[in-house]
């Protein structure tokens, strides 16, 4: 998508270092915090006396600790000072038009977390009538989400993948929602939504994602979601997996991932499945290695669509706040879901503003019997413990 795209493995940008009689006179580091998109390859000339950054979008060239150019996909600034506007949303909208046919009039891309993707996924038929699409095109930016977004896809709506970075799409969308380009028109609503909240909840301390998403989104107060439908094969893999695994027909999972709350300690999620071993639960734990952190729990690869199918036929789910969690919800089973900070500083939600704002009952149809929510810090974990599994 763009010429200077930064690999994205370690290994193909070792560190360096030269030096003269102990003098240093070049080096590269490569740096990449957890969970980044992108990483940074550091420079240096002579010591500290040259510094060249370089990340997927942008550089800086400092000399002496001073900042000598500035290069992003917005601006180029030399010395601090504006030499150069660039018009991003133009160059991006360029490079991937090409890969869209010129039928579609309409070309939709979605938030990129779970949670708020679903919201648009349950409502996807409702924005296209509120937009007068005539042929709409729903955008796949990362093959591992085909099968959730097909759970929803209106009939007759066509599904195209094309490689997206969420940064790009942020960026693009920062100002408008909607983006004529060519004679199509390229929809993407609220690319930033967690942070968009925290500045309107000042004006507005009942905001909430559900309500959010769907007013920039067009779609009306009451209107009824869609369902999801997943597929025969789905249906099938699930089956096999469980046979795989040795999964009792009297089980629950466990999700202690999540990309946006910080996790809690092990020693939580283990108390909490060897007191549902002795109520006779089989443990199957949701988590990104087959080679599960819980004892005897029980895991393997699934997709989104997958993991939705394996929740309708549990007794039950217990999950960190997640986008996925959110989406679990359509199973229509026992849920407790438990609420932290959020990993981000810069958004700077506690676990109650996350609890607040995030909150699953906000959706339409989710009962307060049978989806129970928690913030922890409020909590002690033991009687958090107890409290849960007397629900089974």
């Amino acid at each position: 998508m763009s010429n200077n795209h930064i690999e994205h493995q370690s290994h193909k940008y070792p560190d360096q270092k030269v030096s003269f009689l102990g003098l240093p006179l070049y080096s590269r580091k490569y740096e990449k915090k957890k969970r980044e998109q992108h990483p940074t390859i550091k420079y240096q000339l002579l010591g500290v006396l040259v510094q060249f950054k370089k990340r997927y979008g942008g550089c800086r060239l400092s000399v002496l600790g001073i900042t000598v150019l500035t290069h992003n996909r917005l601006k180029t600034k030399i010395l601090g000072i504006n030499v150069r506007k660039h018009d991003f949303t133009k160059k991006w909208l360029d490079k991937i038009q090409p890969c869209i046919d010129k039928e579609y009039d309409d070309i939709y891309i979605l938030r990129h977390n779970i949670g708020e993707s679903y919201v648009e996924l349950m409502h996807l038929g409702d924005a296209i009538r509120a937009n007068e699409s005539k042929r709409p095109l729903l955008i796949l930016w990362n093959k591992k989400y085909a099968g959730f977004y097909k759970m929803f896809l209106p009939q007759g709506m066509d599904m195209r993948f094309v490689k997206l970075y969420q940064d790009d799409v942020h960026m693009a969308f920062a100002h408008e929602t909607h983006v004529l380009h060519n004679g199509q028109r390229f929809i993407c609503m609220l690319p930033d939504v967690a942070e968009n909240m925290k500045e309107l909840m000042v004006e507005d301390p009942k905001i909430n994602f559900y309500d959010h998403i769907n007013k920039a989104a067009g779609v009306k107060k009451g209107a009824i979601p869609a369902l999801p439908q997943p597929s025969v094969e789905a249906i099938r893999s699930v089956q096999s997996k469980i046979n795989r695994i040795g999964l009792s027909s009297k089980f629950v999972i466990l999700c202690p991932e999540a990309i946006s709350l910080v996790e809690l300690k092990s020693d939580f999620w283990e108390a909490l499945a060897e007191g549902l071993r002795k109520k006779g639960y089989d443990i199957f734990v949701n988590a990104h290695d087959e080679d599960p952190l819980l004892g005897n729990g029980k895991t393997a690869k699934m997709t989104i669509e997958e993991i939705f199918i394996l929740a309708k036929q549990s007794a039950g789910i217990i999950s960190l706040g997640s986008g996925l969690a959110v989406f679990l919800t359509a199973a229509g089973v026992k849920m407790d879901l438990l609420y932290t900070d959020f990993r981000q500083k810069r958004i700077g939600y506690d676990s109650k503003l996350a609890l607040r704002i995030y909150s699953v009952h906000h959706l339409p149809g989710i009962s307060q019997e049978l989806v129970k929510e928690y913030d922890m810090s409020k909590l002690n974990e033991q009687d958090l413990i107890e409290t849960i599994l007397e629900r089974y």
